[in-house]
């Protein structure tokens, strides 16, 4: 009859709605699950990262500051300020930037050298030999 084609058609095109409202929720619950897994990897990125700086800062925290005998700054590493071979001096400039050089004595320890900065002043008068001596700390 006349009444049941119009009632299919209106099921139908209901159907017809339903499905794409359907379709429309699937497409956006697809984008919220990519967003979610985004963030998500945005996040352990991130937490890597504070995990590094973490280790960078601890491992620049095993230096301190001070001063050459002819003024120039450099850090010692405190475990060897004491060490019988002298200590280990790194380059204030290349701690500036968050990375560690350590600085290689130059004859009669007259200066230190960095890889990077070059020639660092040390001493006005030659040493003898054997290990650099420990320096005064910065305040």
């Amino acid at each position: 009859s006349a009444l049941e084609a119009r009632d299919t058609i209106k099921l139908n095109e209901v159907k017809i709605t339903m499905s794409n409202q359907l379709l429309e929720l699937y497409t956006a619950a697809f984008a919220l699950a990519e967003a979610k897994e985004a963030y998500a990897s945005r996040t352990r990125d991130l937490e890597n990262e504070v995990i590094e700086l973490r280790k960078k800062a601890d491992k620049l925290g095993q230096y301190e500051r001070v001063r050459t005998p002819v003024g120039a700054i450099v850090f010692v590493e405190t475990a060897t300020k004491n060490a019988p071979d002298g200590p280990v001096y790194a380059c204030a400039l290349c701690m500036d930037e968050s990375k560690i050089s350590t600085l290689q004595p130059g004859p009669k320890n007259i200066y230190l050298t960095c890889a990077r900065h070059g020639k660092i002043g040390f001493n006005q008068h030659p040493w003898p030999s054997g290990g650099v001596g420990v320096l005064a700390r910065m305040e």
